[in-house]
C-alpha cells in the first residue's frame, strides 16, 4: 500500500513539474509578429516570429478577410478565346483571376460615348464606280484628317472654331458646328440613331436597313468590342459593301498635317 501512495506521489510530481515547466516557457515567450503577410485565397495575417515550426507558436495578428481592388484586364478577350482580369489585395497584394469575354453589346449611351470619342484611326474603302478606294480617317487632339485615294484634307482647331484646309486650299474654309470625334468619319455616310439598330446575335454586330437610305447606304453594320467600335460596314441593296472601316489606335493616334502658309 505505501508503495502505491509512493508512486501515486511520484506521478503527480511529474505532472506538476510538467504543467509549471509548460507555463514557464509560455510566459517566458513574447510573440513578434513578421512585417510581411502570410496569406491564403481568402485571409492574410501577421505570423508570430517563433512559429510552430521552431518554437510551438502559431499566433497571429491583424487576420482579416482580403480587400480586393476594382481589378484590371491583364489579358484582353478575344472572338477566340477569353481574356483574364486580375484583382489584388489592396493590403497584402495576394492576387485572384476570373475570365472575361469580349463584350460586343453597347447600351445607347455607351454608343453615344463611343461615336463622341476624339482620339483614333479608321482606315478601309469605299467602293465608286465599282472599284474600291483606299480611305483612311485619323482624328488627334484638336486635328481632323482625310485622306482618300490621294487627296488629303484635314480640320484644324483655331481659336475655338474648326477650319477645314487640303492640298489646293491653304487659306481654311470655317466649319460652323463641326467637331472632332468619331462621328465626324462617318456623318456623310447617314448613319442612322442607336433606336434604328437591332443586335445581330449571330455576326455580334448591330444592323439596320432601311428602304429610306440611298441606294449606297441601305444597310449598315456597326461591330463593337468592350466599348469601342472596331468597325463600321455600308451595304447596297444588292448586299454589296459599299463602305468599311476598321477602327484602331484608340487613345494613341497621332498626325502630322502639312504646313499651312497663312
Amino acid at each position: 500500500m505505501k508503495k502505491l501512495v509512493s508512486l501515486l506521489l511520484a506521478v503527480c510530481m511529474c505532472l506538476s513539474v510538467g504543467v509549471m515547466l509548460t507555463a514557464c516557457g509560455d510566459e517566458e515567450h513574447t510573440h513578434t509578429y513578421k512585417t510581411e503577410w502570410s496569406k491564403d485565397e481568402t485571409y492574410h495575417w501577421h505570423a508570430c516570429e517563433g512559429d510552430k515550426v521552431d518554437r510551438g507558436c502559431d499566433d497571429v495578428a491583424d487576420k482579416a478577410e482580403h480587400t480586393w481592388n476594382e481589378g484590371e484586364i491583364t489579358t484582353e478577350a478575344t472572338a477566340e478565346a477569353d481574356g483574364v482580369k486580375t484583382f489584388t489585395c489592396t493590403a497584402c497584394g495576394q492576387t485572384k483571376t476570373e475570365s472575361v469575354q469580349l463584350k460586343t453589346t453597347v447600351t445607347e449611351a455607351e454608343w453615344n460615348a463611343a461615336f463622341a470619342l476624339t482620339n483614333a484611326t479608321a482606315s478601309g474603302f469605299l467602293t465608286e464606280n465599282g472599284e474600291q478606294e483606299p480611305v483612311l480617317f485619323k482624328i488627334a487632339d484638336t486635328v481632323y484628317y482625310s485622306e482618300n485615294d490621294g487627296y488629303i484634307a484635314w480640320a484644324v482647331q483655331k481659336d475655338g472654331e474648326y477650319y477645314m484646309y487640303s492640298v489646293n486650299n491653304s487659306e481654311g474654309q470655317l466649319l460652323n458646328g463641326f467637331s472632332i470625334a468619331v462621328s465626324t468619319m462617318l456623318m456623310s455616310f447617314h448613319l442612322p440613331e442607336y433606336a434604328s439598330f437591332t443586335y445581330d446575335e449571330t455576326t455580334k454586330s448591330y444592323t439596320c436597313i432601311n428602304d429610306g437610305y440611298p441606294e449606297s447606304c441601305y444597310k449598315f453594320n456597326v461591330y463593337f468590342e468592350n466599348g469601342f467600335i472596331v468597325k463600321f460596314e455600308s451595304c447596297n441593296n444588292s448586299d454589296v459593301v459599299q463602305y468599311s472601316f476598321d477602327f484602331s489606335d484608340y487613345g494613341t493616334t497621332s498626325v502630322e498635317i502639312p504646313t499651312v502658309n497663312e
